[in-house]
């Protein structure tokens, strides 16, 4: 006789906490694939588990294509169940963008800022997230008239927030003055990367390598301006 056991809805979440719980201790570990495969363990898929896969992919192995495969997977569970799909647009479009198929980032950047501007709660920095997302896409294809058109758009709206987005409005400046130097506007990106550096200075800590890749940003700009000894201290 075979004896069948049927789980409790109590039994399955402790099962699912206890699979994602091994899955994070094997990250902490720097175990990639096995922790993936652990997560994939994990039943029924949710989309949110789903996510998680595709952006170890994308971040910790640089495989956007099974990236996309698990993203699009979460994309329907959550359009089944009525849920917001903007952040995992948002992912795909960084996975596109990152295999150079600009035209399906931008596709997929779009949606998700329509999405988060018909928002019942509009978050700014989501919105700036997704302009930013954006101006990357147009700026991958060297179309730095539209890159620069979005990332103002999001520079604004990270100044409105005020306090306590000091890193998000940084790097967005970064990017404005990198899309800048892109464009031949050396002054212009100094003063902007100026800016930036003062915001940094004073939300990450000196051994930051945020901090660290900004500076060889700025020194590129300072050595293009002529100005070497300036650029000597920031590639220092």
């Amino acid at each position: 006789m075979i004896l069948k056991v049927r789980l409790s809805s109590n039994n399955i979440v402790s099962v699912t906490d206890d699979y994602e719980t091994k899955a994070q201790q094997l990250l902490n570990d720097g175990k990639i694939d096995q922790a993936i495969a652990m997560y994939l363990c994990i039943k029924p898929e949710s989309a949110r588990i789903l996510v998680i896969i595709g952006i170890l992919y994308a971040e910790k192995k640089g495989d956007y294509k099974s990236a996309i495969i698990f993203y699009k997977k979460a994309h329907k569970i959550q359009e089944k169940n009525g849920d917001d799909t903007s952040n995992t647009f948002t992912e795909l479009g960084i996975a596109y963008q990152n295999l150079h198929e600009y035209d399906l980032a931008l596709n997929y950047h779009f949606r998700a800022l329509s999405i988060r501007k018909l928002a019942q709660t509009i978050d700014r920095k989501l919105i700036a997230g997704s302009l930013i997302g954006i101006a990357n896409a147009y700026w991958g294809e060297q179309n730095l008239s539209e890159a620069l058109e979005y990332v103002t758009q999001a520079a604004t709206l990270n100044e409105s927030v005020g306090s306590g987005n000091e890193l998000n409005l940084a790097t967005n400046l970064i990017t404005l003055a990198s899309i800048h130097h892109s464009r031949g506007d050396d002054n212009r990106a100094l003063e902007v990367a100026k800016q930036a550096l003062a915001l940094l200075e004073s939300c990450v800590p000196r051994d930051s390598p945020v901090l660290a890749s900004f500076l060889n940003n700025l020194g590129t700009i300072q050595f293009s301006l002529g100005l070497f000894g300036d650029a000597q201290l920031s590639f220092a």
